[in-house]
């Protein structure tokens, strides 16, 4: 007797361990992109199904599918997902109806929450697992939140289930504000309102701010201290922050614009921007392009599938830009102090500046050389000084 599935479940095991191994120790997200590509399953299962009936053509009452090693190898890889990398699982809890909602039904208002703010406070931490979240400062004494809430079903039963949700709040030097929508059934499905959330702060504030979405976006702006934004299924967008800024998204773009500190911004499957960034800057997309201008100082930028754009007057650190399946285009200053050492492996390599061009390369010397600029593409880079 063949059975047919045991190399599928295999190779599916191997495939899970090596890219998990590879995005733990290098920080990649190689397991994103596997989940993109699952398809891929199928036609190495047909494969070996086509295989193994050639094989006993002769006698093919022997062929059986080894539902068991299929069925164990993909609950032992979901488990394995699950445990270390939760985030990418979101997507597909929200698709099959635990706690999920949208925009659709009857929408509610409530009343403003006033949050008194201490002097001492040294951080907010504002959770929405079903909505979105706004932060700006503004002409307040305490924090105060608008929250709208959006319900399925009729006007009486929606209404109950928004009266029901709340906004909680607690803790002293580190304050933590939750939006806690009430559970309700449709058709049997478990949902959970939609809440969104617009919070203004005193302008004063400098209490570091961390905010974490689901299924929402989150926008901050003109905010005093550091940000962080963490969001699942949306996108987050930062703009005119006194403090360093950190960015995290699943199936969302990143943009930030006019930071006076670090940014590192880091999204699987979703473009990244950044413009007027004062400080280093980290940028890395499994999925997406990177546009960058007016960069201050050292710059690191790698996509997996995706072009990079960079463009700066000045280059004041080292920069290193790598794109997998993508070109690079690098616009910097005729005068200043860098080193370039481009290459790619297929496309064209071209510069407007008096640097050394081959085919697939350049490289040279502006200045006294202080910084390095690495560029490493499949496809075409082009180096050119800014207008």
């Amino acid at each position: 007797m063949i059975r047919v599935g045991r190399y599928t479940a295999a190779l599916l095991l191997l495939t899970v361990g090596v890219l998990l191994f590879l995005d733990l120790s290098m920080h990649t997200y190689f397991l994103s992109v596997m989940f993109k590509w699952w398809p891929m399953l199928l036609i190495v299962f047909g494969c070996e199904f086509l295989f193994a009936a050639m094989r006993s053509r002769n006698e093919p009452s022997r062929l059986r599918i080894d539902f068991g090693s299929l069925f164990f190898s993909a609950l032992l890889a979901v488990v394995v997902v699950a445990a270390t990398q939760t985030s990418l699982l979101a997507p597909l809890i929200n698709q099959f109806g635990v706690a999920v909602s949208d925009e659709s039904g009857s929408t509610f208002g409530k009343e403003t929450v006033h949050i008194p703010l201490r002097d001492d406070t040294e951080s907010i931490i504002i959770t929405n697992e079903n909505g979105d979240v706004t932060l700006q400062s503004g002409d307040v004494a305490a924090i105060e939140i608008r929250a709208t809430v959006m319900v399925s079903g009729d006007d009486e039963h929606a209404r109950r289930i928004a009266d029901e949700s709340t906004i909680a709040y607690e803790g002293e030097r580190t304050l933590q504000i939750t939006a806690q929508g009430k559970d309700y059934k449709v058709l049997g499905l478990k949902r959970k309102p939609r809440m969104n959330l617009d919070i203004t702060v005193p302008r004063t504030s400098d209490a570091d701010k961390e905010l974490r979405a689901m299924n929402g976006s989150i926008s901050v702006s003109n905010i005093i201290g550091s940000v962080k934004a963490d969001t699942v299924n949306g996108k987050a967008t930062v703009r005119h922050i006194d403090g360093s800024v950190e960015l995290h998204s699943v199936n969302g773009s990143l943009t930030a614009e006019e930071i006076t500190g670090d940014v590192k911004m880091d999204t699987i499957n979703g473009k990244i921007t950044g413009t007027r960034l004062r400080g280093s800057v980290s940028a890395h997309t499994t999925n997406g392009a990177i546009s960058l201008q007016e960069v201050a100082k050292a710059v690191h930028a790698d996509t997996t599938s995706g072009g990079i754009y960079v463009s700066s007057g000045t280059v004041g650190g080292d920069w290193k830009l790598q794109t997998t399946i993508g070109s690079v285009e690098l616009k910097v200053p005729e005068n200043g102090d860098y080193r370039v050492e481009g290459k790619t492996k297929l496309g064209s390599a071209k510069t407007n500046l008096p640097l050394a061009a081959t085919k697939r390369a350049i490289s040279g010397t502006i200045g006294r050389g202080t910084y390095q600029i690495n560029v490493d593409a499949s496809g075409s880079i082009a180096i050119n000084k800014t207008q």
